[in-house]
């Protein structure tokens, strides 16, 4: 593995790319063409728990922008990550899994480990077919100001990428006490607390969609929303991946399976995408969605495109599966997992356990 400099290393994969800048481009219109290439923006929410969107059922978390969003387009039902944060967002920058990467836990300022520099990162495929590619996080809650003035202020010549990154629901829970009024029979206060962070987060995603129909892109933006793994049930975290067993650390499908949606041209609306889908996917998901030639892609790649499969009228019809495993972790001491067909396959070194389920959609309730 590649070492770098202790002083980037918890940014290395959350922000390795380019910097936020404020372009100087004048205004020319509140419209863009219908032939240009999508803009592009990824919401990631870090440590959102299944069952932490309402359009999953649950009739206690609130979140009706997040729930607009997956009614006007697909919801991916079987949406994998690594179990802990790095390993995701190095898999999601890289298209690889995180084993690749040397990757099997989190980042912290302390180490001298990081993602290799040889890497290519998302943004730098994205910027060789004219993107515009910017960063935003992890900075808590309050992003939304920056995130408009970005898109206001964009060069309108070229199409945008916006990586944002919520530091939110993380520990530590600070819950927004001006909606509390919307939670009137939670009585745990650690769990009302929870439940009003993931509503700011989701107040923030309805900023997101006002600013980007404002400034006349909304129609042609690509918007993703998803998680970086399975949400937290430790410490003082209230997440709820409901109906599914284990959760953040943990390569039991609460671990690793989070909510995901896709909205934007071309994506079908209120349709539930059933096929497997790894958090390494998005890479060349989004360069075939931008029509650039897969084809140029490096070797050793581990993550494939499922654009063609989300724009089919009906979305498991057509015969093509992009994937038919996803290899969710092998972690130090031996603690690894594998999905293959219907079954995940795991093996637990502490508990010395081999085990092998089947897995469910466990999305009847949604778009209820």
């Amino acid at each position: 593995m590649v070492q770098v400099s202790h002083a980037f290393l918890y940014l290395i994969i959350l922000e390795s790319f380019t910097l936020i800048e404020h372009l100087t481009a004048a205004h020319n219109g509140n419209s863009e063409s219908p032939n240009k290439k999508p803009n592009i923006v990824f919401i990631l929410i870090d440590d959102l728990g299944f069952n932490d969107v309402s359009y999953h059922g649950s009739n206690e978390t609130k979140t009706p922008n997040i729930d607009a969003l997956a009614r006007s387009g697909t919801v991916l039902t079987r949406h994998y990550t690594h179990s802990l944060c790095s390993p995701s967002r190095g898999a999601l920058m890289t298209a690889k899994y995180a084993t690749q990467l040397g990757l099997g836990y989190v980042i912290r300022p302390a180490r001298r480990e990081g993602l290799g520099l040889e890497e290519k990162l998302m943004p730098e495929y994205l910027r060789e077919v004219g993107y515009q590619t910017h960063a935003i996080g992890k900075w808590h809650l309050e992003m939304k100001q920056s995130l408009s003035s970005l898109i206001e202020e964009r060069n309108q010549s070229n199409p945008f990428f916006v990586y944002f990154a919520h530091n939110a629901v993380h520990i530590p829970i600070e819950g927004k006490t001006s909606l509390a009024s919307r939670f009137p029979g939670v009585f745990d206060s650690e769990r009302l607390a929870y439940l009003t962070q993931v509503a700011a987060v989701d107040e923030s995603v309805g900023v997101v969609m006002e600013t980007l129909e404002k400034a006349g892109v909304l129609d042609n933006t690509i918007v993703v929303v998803t998680s970086d793994n399975g949400g937290s049930t430790e410490h003082d975290s209230r997440s709820s991946n409901f109906p599914l067993r284990g959760g953040k650390r943990t390569l039991f499908e609460g671990g690793v399976r989070t909510p995901a949606l896709i909205a934007g041209p071309g994506i079908h609306k209120e349709k539930l995408y059933q096929h497997y889908f790894h958090i390494s996917d998005w890479l060349s998901t989004f360069l075939e969605a931008v029509g650039a030639h897969l084809s140029h892609l490096p070797d050793g790649l581990d993550g494939v495109s499922h654009w063609k499969n989300f724009r089919q009228a009906n979305l498991e019809d057509d015969g093509h599966v992009p994937r038919k495993e996803v290899l969710i972790g092998i972690e130090t001491g031996g603690t690894r997992a594998l999905i293959h067909g219907k079954l995940q396959i795991a093996m637990l070194s502490v508990q010395s356990q081999k085990l092998g389920y089947p897995i469910g959609t466990g999305l009847e309730r949604t778009f209820r």
